[in-house]
């Protein structure tokens, strides 16, 4: 009776893995579809907005949630400085900030994923010199290298993409970097090595594949960090330019009415906040999902 009640507990650490890492799938799905909703939201945000939301109504101008003009138009979440409507702008909004933030982070994973897993394979002098140039990089602040580029290159969507994809490829290049020290060492490369297999081969075929979660969790978790940022180079004037919404631009446009239009600046700042906050929650629900302690032997 002793003996089994011995062998049942590998099997009792068994299922509790398994059942908690069912939980973390559920609540990344979970998390995972509300996500999407806001991106399908941003998608169709041109059929959703009830107002054009570059319309000038210098009579409308900052009136509250809920406004209805004397032809009977509704303004949900009011009016900003010069009349046009807030939740149209929101809406509209949401699409250039997703579009940017999604896409810096596109770059930045593939070119630090790209830089980290050279870096880790080759070893070396190549390794040390790639390892300097990130420290290096690392040494200065984000925002302030986002600053930069976008400064000398030019507000625009194209250069904000850039600027705030490199100013996160080097968290990718150290993460890869280190995953790769670890698998370049296992008998499966070994194995491929031994057989001829090109370096080339190896890293696509052998190490990438293995390192794919940790890119993929990395880059749920910087979504949100990316937005905020765009938001911050919006608000700075430096991002997307007006009369074109954007969430950092109507904080930017609504600061000086905060003490008797707060509206202005609350509800992009919700925005804002709520799809960080979800980005957020949808990376830390996917790490555990992926994570291998959850896994069952």
């Amino acid at each position: 009776m002793e003996l089994s009640s011995k062998r049942s507990v590998p099997g009792q650490i068994a299922g509790k893995k398994r059942r908690g890492l069912n939980r973390a799938w559920r609540r990344s799905l979970i998390r995972g579809v509300l996500l999407l909703c806001i991106v399908g939201v941003a998608i169709l945000a041109p059929f959703l907005t009830p107002h054009d939301p570059n319309k000038v109504a210098i009579g409308a101008r900052l009136q509250g949630p809920g406004y209805r003009t004397d032809d009977g138009k509704l303004f949900l979440l009011g009016t900003d400085g010069v009349g046009r409507d807030v939740l149209s702008r929101v809406l509209v909004g949401s699409r250039l900030s997703l579009l940017i933030a999604v896409s810096a982070v596109l770059i930045a994973a593939l070119l630090g994923s790209t830089v980290g897993l050279v870096s880790g394979f080759a070893g070396g002098a190549m390794d040390s010199v790639i390892m300097r140039l990130g420290d290096i990089w690392l040494a200065f602040p984000e925002i302030l290298l986002a600053l930069s580029v976008t400064a000398v290159l030019g507000p625009s969507v194209l250069n904000l993409i850039v600027a705030l994809g490199l100013s996160r490829w080097v968290s990718y290049a150290r993460l890869v970097r280190g995953n790769v020290l670890t698998l370049r060492e296992r008998e499966f490369v070994t194995a491929a090595h031994s057989i001829g297999v090109s370096p080339l081969q190896i890293m696509l075929r052998h190490i990438l594949p293995n390192v794919v979660d940790v890119i993929v969790i990395l880059s749920a978790l910087h979504l949100g960090q990316m937005i905020i940022l765009e938001s911050a180079l919006s608000f700075l004037g430096l991002g997307i330019q007006p009369p074109t919404p954007s969430w950092g631009g109507m904080i930017g446009d609504g600061r000086i009415y905060l003490h008797n239009a707060w509206w202005v600046a609350t509800f992009p700042g919700l925005a804002i906040a709520g799809t960080v906050l979800l980005a957020g929650l949808f990376g830390d629900a996917l790490r555990d999902a992926l994570d291998p302690r959850f896994r069952a032997d």
